[in-house]
């Protein structure tokens, strides 16, 4: 069985180049796009609303999503370094 490498950068320009690393090295491309299937088109998961398709009815969606985002978000606790 193959070992598995497991790295953990501690900068981001660290992570960059481990993935310049591993890209070198690879046969296909490293990069998943997080969709959970091949066949999803490159659109935000809003535009593959099943009922939402006007243009109108996006944007109202889209209020409402921001809307309980906002709500909700406030009883988080915020920090800023």
């Amino acid at each position: 069985m193959a070992s598995i490498r497991e790295e953990k950068p501690d900068s981001l320009p660290g992570f960059l180049k481990l993935v310049e690393e591993f890209q070198t090295n690879a046969i296909e491309s490293l990069w998943y796009r997080g969709g959970g299937r091949r066949s999803y088109t490159l659109i935000p998961s809003l535009y593959r609303h099943k009922k939402a398709k006007t243009p109108d009815q996006l944007a109202a969606l889209e209020r409402n999503l921001m809307t309980r985002f906002r709500q909700r978000s406030f009883t988080l606790p915020h920090t800023f370094t």
